[in-house]
């Protein structure tokens, strides 16, 4: 992004462990918070673990930090794939995208 910073997932530990899967499949940066007396997972690279109990300068700090990673970190790139449309038709993406406009 051009203002310099990305959103930040904020995600409760274990209690959404779906949405932290969710973040990784899309390289989300995402601030891990651990509920208490639960062990904390090991962070992946778009990820930082604080404990649910941490204050609110810890947790700003943390976001801040994952905002910059995500924005200095390299995009991951797809292959451009064509999108088959129920007719049998085969479309590019870039295609059916101009298509909608």
């Amino acid at each position: 992004m051009a203002s310099g910073w990305t959103p930040v997932r904020v995600v409760r530990w274990p209690a959404q462990q779906q949405d932290r899967d969710w973040c990784a499949q899309r390289a989300v940066p995402c601030l891990l918070l651990v509920e208490p007396g639960r062990p904390a997972p090991e962070a992946r690279p778009t990820e930082s673990v604080l404990p649910q109990s941490a204050d609110q300068g810890a947790v700003a700090r943390a976001v801040d930090e994952l905002s910059r990673r995500a924005v200095a970190a390299p995009r991951p790139t797809r292959a451009q794939e064509p999108v088959v449309l129920p007719t049998g038709r085969r479309r590019s993406v870039v295609g059916l995208v101009a298509a909608l406009f």
